[in-house]
């Protein structure tokens, strides 16, 4: 069984061409893990890693952080996955997971946070993430 993420809820607040900047409007099971405001951008291949759209920053005292994960592709339709890695030996190890949902065409977002949480294997992954599949918010179910 998969533990109970902490759900965080944005509202798009800002639109540029290759940006999104998202404002925090709830958070369900928990306090907020991320920040008050996010950027979401996308991929713009600077970068090695593959299967990446897009990228998270997130805003620390007027200014938008560094990448804190990029958002790979899942195979359900608008759900993406990250993670917030640790640095343990030297080397970078997968610690949180993060699970995004673009709602309403990319006006709505929720991210799911699994504190202490990364999947070893790929079911135990896609389990995680199909619990974003049926969320309602507000009556609407998600499209």
């Amino acid at each position: 069984m998969i533990r109970q993420p902490i759900r965080h809820y944005f509202d798009v607040c800002k639109t540029l061409k290759e940006v999104r900047h998202y404002q925090l409007t709830e958070v369900e099971n928990g306090t907020n893990q991320l920040s008050e405001k996010i950027n979401i951008s996308k991929d713009r291949h600077y970068s090695n890693a593959q299967g990446v759209n897009y990228w998270l920053k997130l805003r620390v005292q007027d200014k938008f952080t560094k990448p804190i994960t990029g958002l790979k592709v899942s195979r359900f339709n608008q759900l993406f996955y990250g993670d917030i890695a640790k640095r343990t030996n030297g080397s970078y190890i997968p610690t949180h997971l993060l699970v995004f949902r673009f709602i309403d065409g990319d006006k709505r977002l929720v991210i799911d946070y699994y504190p202490n949480y990364y999947p070893k294997s790929d079911n135990a992954l896609y389990e995680a993430i199909k619990q974003l599949m049926d969320i309602k918010k507000d009556g609407v179910t998600p499209s």
